[in-house]
């Protein structure tokens, strides 16, 4: 227990620091106003869906680790918590990248409008941070928490690197390298990741590709209306809209072409029944 404590431990901090070193050089190199503007576009990305892995690892970790010993199981469980993130996940990765003036507009107030552009560079980061994340409650799950680390101790000096490279540019250069490091890091880790585990490579890539298309399609919905509406509307009621038909869209196409409607069906009834145990 303590070595698995530990090693979890350290692999947290040297994670911590590889995601938020940019903040610390970005100061720096170029003040207060760079760093609250930055840093301002970071939270409104990433609070909601650090709050999501966060709920649904603490259980997916509790659920998988009970599972180790059968490999078919935890596989089936593992691929739809991933899948549950990722679909979750992708609409505020979408919004954020057509509509993210709106959104610091109607969020943040127009005190904050050098933000936007952060927002859209920032906002592949989201959703490959969906991809990535869950992939720790399965090497912890099962016991390869020293593989975990050594993932991290390799990504991080990469992160850092990029950082360096995009900081004679600014925030929006700070933006790029880390939207581009973590496109470029994401495929090795996962095969880094699933390697030896009973999840493949091509299991993963297949739920992301299912998950994406409809992401596009609902997003193409959505800005085809933000372009009828242009500025007939207020900021607020255009989000409003915006949002709607993205995410009807989105889960529309999610339920019914892309065969995940049995995955949310099971979602609900376990809320339900949850919810109804916890009345009684």
């Amino acid at each position: 227990m303590m070595r698995f404590g530990s090693t979890l431990t350290l692999n947290g901090l040297v994670a911590f620091i590889a995601y938020n070193a940019e903040k610390i050089m970005l100061g720096r190199a170029w003040g207060p106003h760079a760093i609250g503007v930055y840093g301002r576009a970071h939270q409104l990305l990433n609070l909601p869906t650090d709050s999501l892995n966060s709920a649904i690892g603490e259980v997916a970790f509790s659920a998988l680790s009970r599972l180790q010993n059968e490999p078919l199981r935890l596989k089936n469980y593992f691929l739809k918590g991933f899948s549950l993130v990722l679909g979750l996940t992708l609409p505020i990765t979408i919004m954020c990248a057509l509509f993210a003036d709106d959104l610091v507009l109607v969020l943040l107030g127009p005190q904050w409008k050098d933000s936007v552009e952060i927002v859209r560079l920032l906002a592949p980061t989201v959703v490959i941070r969906a991809i990535i994340n869950p992939l720790g409650w399965l090497l912890y799950s099962i016991g390869l928490v020293g593989r975990s680390l050594r993932i991290a101790l390799v990504f991080a000096p990469v992160m850092i690197t990029g950082y360096y490279i995009g900081l004679p540019y600014g925030a929006d250069g700070i933006a790029i390298a880390y939207s581009v490091v973590m496109g470029l890091w994401v495929i090795p880790h996962v095969f880094w990741c699933v390697h030896g585990t009973p999840i493949s490579a091509g299991e993963i890539w297949h739920t992301v590709i299912r998950t994406l298309a409809p992401g596009i399609l609902g997003g193409a919905l959505a800005y085809g209306l933000r372009l009828l509406c242009g500025d007939a509307f207020s900021p607020a009621l255009r989000l409003i809209l915006e949002s709607m038909t993205l995410f009807l869209g989105y889960f529309g196409l999610l339920w019914f072409a892309a065969g995940q409607r049995s995955l949310y069906i099971d979602l609900f009834r376990g809320l339900r029944t949850a919810s109804v145990g916890t009345g009684r």
